[in-house]
């Protein structure tokens, strides 16, 4: 009996260790697979762009198949992007019109630019001179124009360029190229946005120009390419008015290269700024089937040609208006945002400012300017003095530009097609153009809403009295 007990026992304790030996061989089975699933989730194994194991796996690959050309740069660099876009990215929108003369327009951009989403505006043919001031067109922009003059041309009436950078922003813009080249209706300016710099170049070149001037122009645009690093983005537009040169888009460079350049000023084009390494991006002609209006960039890749849902201004038949959205890497901790502050008046040392001001020839120092010259001059005396004996200090501020005759239920409307555009923007489908076109045109005369409202609003706004007007002055 006791035999048979201990070998029942022998046995239960057999059966035991192989239930136990199996269950360790699952254990760690399953550890093992665990173990390789944490390995492949871990960020040792991360491929970075760029990184050694990258460009190992790139040469298993097979060479990626050149996207084919569809009907536009918009199409084609959107493709490219899908396959090669990596890491975040930010993008500032620069806005170009050839703008057909502002003269009798200037109520219109100013309202326009009320209701702007766009970071920069480029316009051609403004025919503007000194008699219109930069404030009659814009207070939530910073203009840099360059009007039609003796030195640029024989005639009185037309040409001119402007540029146009929203205030908003942390943006801070330079004008550049100015000497050297007074005989040219161009204006370029250097922007520096967040961790990246645009240099934005527009020229208006009438028609039947001497070729010298495409030659200038060239150098210009060379001398641009000089002040830029690698990582730098240049955006060249504006009207040059050669209607019978031909572009053809080439795969290879991913851009738009002149196809029969014959005459002195095609060949001057082709042999200055082609020649500079800039690829142009444009292919939207006009009604007769030429394209007039150009967009020269450094990188195809990261610059994508779009067409507004609404121009600023009214449209010429002959010019079409375009949007250049640059794409730039978003780099976490390398953008310092600028603090705002403003000069604190009651602890500024008045005798001083009142001794530096009687010791300035206003005379001498405005003597032979014109008036656009002479504003700039004197606010940048009083600035500098300013600077100097009044001391600054911070302040909380909504940075959103808000007119006196702005509501709420207007701003509402504002934000919501504000989000809409972005939209647009980040990704043009037909839904979005659908929602914008949707919030921003109003019947047959395709005007915006929201600015038909503004003008409404300004119309019936009522300014408030001296009295009230000087309290919220000293506040």
């Amino acid at each position: 009996m006791d035999v048979d007990e201990d070998s029942g026992q022998a046995t239960d304790v057999a059966k035991l260790s192989e239930a136990v030996d199996k269950l360790s061989g699952i254990v760690t089975e399953l550890s093992g697979q665990l173990k390789e699933k944490k390995v492949e989730q871990s960020y040792a194994n991360v491929v970075y762009p760029g990184s050694k194991r990258e460009r190992e796996d790139d040469e298993e690959k097979e060479p990626p198949a050149k996207v084919k050309p569809v009907c536009g740069t918009r199409t084609i660099q959107h493709q490219i992007k899908t396959v090669q876009s990596k890491g975040t990215l930010s993008f500032i929108t620069v806005y170009y019109q050839n703008a057909g003369g502002m003269r009798t327009k200037t109520k219109q951009f100013f309202l326009a630019l009320a209701s702007s989403d766009y970071d920069v505006i480029a316009l051609s043919e403004t025919w503007l001179q000194d008699d219109i001031v930069d404030a009659e067109l814009s207070s939530n922009y910073n203009l840099f124009r360059q009007d039609r003059n003796e030195l640029t041309s024989d005639r009185s009436r037309g040409g001119g360029v402007l540029i146009a950078v929203k205030k908003a922003h942390d943006f801070t813009c330079t004008r550049v190229l100015s000497a050297g080249y007074e005989h040219l209706e161009q204006v370029a300016v250097r922007i520096k946005a967040r961790n990246h710099t645009v240099y934005v170049c527009c020229i208006y070149i009438r028609p039947n120009s001497p070729p010298d001037v495409y030659t200038s122009h060239g150098t210009a645009v060379q001398e641009l390419v000089d002040l830029s690093s690698n990582d730098d983005s240049i955006i060249v537009t504006g009207d040059y008015n050669l209607p019978h040169l031909a572009w053809t888009f080439d795969v290879d460079v991913n851009g738009f290269i002149p196809l029969n350049a014959s005459t002195e000023q095609e060949l001057a084009l082709t042999e200055n700024v082609v020649a500079t390494g800039l690829l142009q991006i444009c292919s939207l002609a006009n009604v007769n089937g030429r394209i007039l209006d150009l967009a020269f960039v450094n990188d195809t890749l990261s610059v994508e040609l779009i067409e507004p849902p609404k121009p600023i201004l009214r449209t010429d038949r002959h010019h079409k208006p375009f949007i250049l959205r640059v794409d730039f890497p978003d780099i976490p901790g390398v953008a310092t945002r600028i603090e705002d502050a403003e000069p604190d008046f009651s602890r500024c040392d008045f005798d001083r400012v009142t001794e530096s001001l009687s010791s300035i020839d206003w005379d001498d120092i405005l003597q032979d300017q014109d008036s656009n010259t002479s504003t700039t001059i004197f606010y940048d005396v009083l600035y500098e003095i300013v600077r100097q004996f009044v001391p600054s200090k911070r302040v909380s501020r909504n940075r959103t530009e808000k007119l006196p005759w702005w509501n709420a239920d207007l701003r509402n409307r504002r934000n919501i097609l504000r989000k809409a555009r972005k939209r647009l923007f980040k990704a043009g489908t037909p839904e979005n153009q659908t929602a914008v076109d949707r919030l921003e045109i109003d019947g047959p005369e395709r005007q915006p809403i929201v600015i038909l409202e503004i003008r409404e609003e300004q119309e019936t706004y009522q300014c408030p009295s001296n009295k009230d007007f000087a309290q919220r002055f000293h506040r």
